[in-house]
């Protein structure tokens, strides 16, 4: 995301807003990695069913 990673780590504990700054880093960085939104929407709910 080309951010600290102390700033990811706030931001997966809530700890700060996920803003449209972020969130266009976010993407940014998926689309870099060429992860689908089809591929982190599974994932996600893989990681919830697991909880």
């Amino acid at each position: 995301m080309n951010v600290d990673v102390g700033i990811v780590g706030r931001l997966e504990r809530g700890e700060l807003p996920f803003s449209p700054l972020y969130e266009s880093k976010f993407k940014e960085a998926m689309e870099r990695l060429r992860v689908s939104n089809v591929e982190l929407v599974i994932r996600t709910m893989l990681e919830m069913k697991a909880k």
